[in-house]
């Protein structure tokens, strides 16, 4: 597995995070704590990392301003930071100096960089020698992403985002993300969603005409948080169940809040597309859902797989899924509640209690789970102002 690390030094309000990456991750604390910051970072990264490297500039500085313009887009940075962001895939390094205001590639990724370059101007040829150029067949063209030596380290081109806020999404089902131009003051990150979901949506007829493509443990957990199955037609599609059929703006706000991760984690599983980071899972989802939606990623992520999983969470309820999933994991050779490919193993995973400004690991090595009991503070304070009350109406 691939050593992948993120280091933040005093970026809003992140003071002092340093965190290693592991094939799933999850992070979870309050609202406003920097856990999307995190995880846009790492999404930010990646996507160097993969870029189309066509569209970009052949020199190293160029490619740097290039990038530190994408990154104030997405973060809206409007004041001077004195900070420093530095992230590390094997050996290749990407530091963002705040208070210069610039990227810095490592020696190894310009080298990565300048063999592309060439490459591309030989008409695809691949390079000599332990860096490999791997070719992908897309709308734009050629995709090219540098990968590591070892094929196992491969990064995934694909680096899907699935933001907050999803419920607004279900009734752009025309070209309104199509002709949005980057020059307008929207966050890139919701730009891009929104192309991945028109997309996936486009695709959805001719994936359910190729029934290898998807399957019924797939669709099975989709319907029990969608309470019934999509139907997608001329007018956005329904919902269809056993007593009636209920359109998307009649839905309820679970079902329109889930309703593009599932359309996305289609598309994904279809054609086994890169890694996935996504914010609160969970929204508007009883803790049933919840269950069906945790087990629904890990799933996608491992039929696909992928070798990366970004959550973040308010839910203990998804820390205690991923508890019984890691369990299951390691007496696979007894048990039969679990579909093998919802199997965690404790050493790829990666958990976070993100708060004051930094990063806890809330993994516990000894027993080999992830420490989801001290993080419900308002139901155990709920319950002793409750057994007060109590005592005083029975004193």
């Amino acid at each position: 597995m691939q050593k992948e690390r993120l280091i933040i030094k005093n970026f809003f309000i992140l003071k002092d995070v340093g965190i290693e990456l592991g094939k799933y991750n999850i992070f979870i604390g309050e609202q406003a704590s920097g856990k999307s910051l995190i995880i846009k970072l790492l999404h930010f990264f990646r996507e160097i990392l993969t870029s189309y490297l066509p569209h970009l500039p052949k020199e190293t500085n160029d490619l740097s301003d290039h990038f530190y313009y994408k990154f104030y887009q997405i973060f809206s940075i409007t004041e001077p930071i004195n900070g420093t962001i530095c992230y590390s895939y094997d050996k290749h390094t990407i530091e963002i100096n705040l208070t210069d205001k610039k990227i810095i590639f490592s020696e190894s990724l310009q080298v990565l960089f300048n063999h592309c370059v060439v490459e591309l101007e030989k008409n695809d040829l691949y390079p000599k020698g332990n860096i490999k150029i791997i070719r992908a067949k897309t709308q734009n063209g050629t995709l090219l992403s540098a990968i590591s030596e070892t094929p196992s380290e491969n990064l995934k081109l694909q680096q899907t985002f699935i933001p907050a806020g999803r419920i607004i999404f279900y009734s752009l089902l025309n070209n309104l993300f199509n002709v949005l131009d980057q020059q307008i003051n929207i966050n890139p990150l919701l730009i891009e969603f929104g192309q991945n979901y028109q997309r996936a949506l486009s695709s959805f007829r001719s994936i359910s005409n190729n029934p290898e493509k998807i399957n019924d443990f797939f669709e099975n957990l989709s319907s029990k948080v969608l309470k019934g199955m999509f139907v997608y037609d001329n007018l956005g599609g329904y919902i269809k169940n056993n007593s009636f059929d209920t359109r998307l703006s009649d839905a309820s706000s679970g079902q329109q809040e889930f309703l593009p991760v599932y359309i996305i984690l289609r598309e994904l599983l279809a054609f086994g597309q890169g890694n996935l980071y996504i914010e609160e899972p969970e929204a508007h989802l009883y803790p049933s859902a919840q269950k069906a939606i945790t087990e629904l990623l890990v799933y996608v992520t491992n039929a696909t797989n992928s070798d990366g999983l970004y959550i973040t969470t308010h839910s203990p309820y998804i820390l205690t899924v991923l508890n019984n999933l890691i369990l299951a994991n390691d007496v696979k050779d007894k048990q039969t509640l679990f579909d093998k490919d919802l199997l965690l193993p404790f050493e790829e995973v990666r958990a976070y209690y993100i708060a004051d400004g930094g990063a806890r690991d809330l993994r516990d090595h000894d027993n080999r789970l992830i420490l989801a009991d001290n993080l419900d503070k308002v139901s155990e304070q709920t319950a002793l102002d409750f057994d007060k009350l109590l005592d005083l109406k029975y004193e």
